[in-house]
């Protein structure tokens, strides 16, 4: 089962795990059966999308040579390929494969061209898609935000890797939306991510887990890379505002510290602070106490601190890139050499060969 893995590796431990990255492979496993093994089939055009923005990972590839012309057919339509089935996908080079993605199988589609082949085009989603479905409303009593947290892992069937928040909330009232919505909702609330890999719900303080998988140096590792640093979207700090009805007084909570990411020193509330110390973001919601206020305006001030620095960079397929996870870059030059964090990562497995393309973002320069 894929999971979001802790340990750092060096470039060489990955070359020589992969045998120096020759003959890229991939293994697709349908309702717990190896289609290749038990149906002799290829898939073809394979791509993984993972992303801890909101949306599901993704998984679509395709199955050339899937009708029969003889019984005028496509081959593992009804037997094989259908809506619902579990797959998983695995990839590497060789035997060495890596699981990569767990999933249902949510669209099937025929595909014929004008030289006479047709394919079979699947697509998979992992078991986010399950919490998008729906629209909830309840209440919470005397619970913690991880204990909500924990209760929605398990109604999915979910293993779970939850920091605790530590105060219980004595009144807690959802308003109608989907289990996936009001997760992140509830991770922007107290300054945490939420996403789902394989079978497993991740709920985490940002910025917990900083160590970078690998470092990756251009020219050696990395095919290309883009880096924009953009200052345009920062303010000095964010303000919270809110009604305290129990004591009958304004809330106010503010901040302007950014949970830097890598070794540079300059955020972009120092930046925006030396041309006006003025620009401030206010916003004024319903927060329980001053705690969660604070734990709000940090939040949001660490989403737009990420603005600062984006990036995209393509590479040798590397089936350990994926989104949550920090990567080092180098050969960039002095300022830009430095960790960030990965938001999406792409794997495309074709005729071509095994690539993986990456966008990731920075909060200081």
């Amino acid at each position: 089962m894929p999971t979001l893995e802790k340990r750092k590796y060096t470039f060489n431990e990955l070359e020589q795990k992969y045998r120096e990255f020759r003959g890229p492979a991939t293994r697709v496993v349908v309702d717990g059966k190896d289609i290749k093994l038990s149906h002799g089939i290829e898939v073809s055009n394979l791509t993984l999308e993972t992303t801890s923005t909101q949306e599901a990972d993704v998984l679509r590839f395709s199955i050339p040579g899937a009708y029969d012309q003889t019984a005028r057919e496509f081959r593992w339509l009804n037997n094989l390929m259908e809506l619902g089935k579990t797959v998983k996908a695995h990839l590497g080079y060789g035997d060495q494969l890596h699981e990569v993605f767990y999933g249902y199988i949510t669209s099937v589609g025929v595909s014929y061209s004008n030289n006479g082949s047709a394919e079979l085009q699947v697509t998979a989603m992992d078991p986010s898609f399950l919490l998008m479905r729906g629209r909830k409303f309840r209440s919470f009593l005397n619970k913690k935000v991880s204990d909500f947290v924990k209760e929605i892992a398990d109604s999915y069937a979910l293993k779970a890797e939850i920091n605790d928040t530590n105060t219980a909330i004595p009144v807690f009232l959802r308003k109608p939306q989907s289990d996936f919505q009001f997760l992140h909702e509830l991770a922007l609330s107290v300054n945490y991510e939420f996403f789902i890999v394989g079978d497993k719900l991740y709920f985490r303080k940002k910025g917990s887990e900083q160590t970078p998988f690998a470092t990756l140096q251009l020219g050696v590792h990395l095919m290309s890379v883009s880096v924009e640093q953009n200052l345009s979207e920062q303010v000095a700090k964010v303000r919270v505002r809110s009604w305290d009805e129990k004591e009958q007084r304004m809330i106010d909570a503010h901040t302007s510290q950014v949970n830097r990411i890598g070794e540079n020193t300059k955020t972009g509330p120092d930046l925006i602070s030396a041309l006006s110390g003025e620009l401030e973001e206010v916003l004024y919601v319903n927060a329980l106490d001053k705690t969660s206020a604070r734990n709000l305006a940090s939040a949001i001030l660490n989403e737009r601190a990420l603005r600062l620095v984006s990036g995209e960079a393509e590479c040798i397929g590397i089936p350990e890139i994926r989104s949550g996870r920090y990567v080092k870059l180098e050969g960039l030059g002095k300022r830009l050499n430095t960790i960030y964090y990965i938001n999406r990562a792409t794997h495309i497995f074709d005729d071509n060969g095994y690539v993986t393309n990456f966008t990731f973002q920075g909060n200081a320069v």
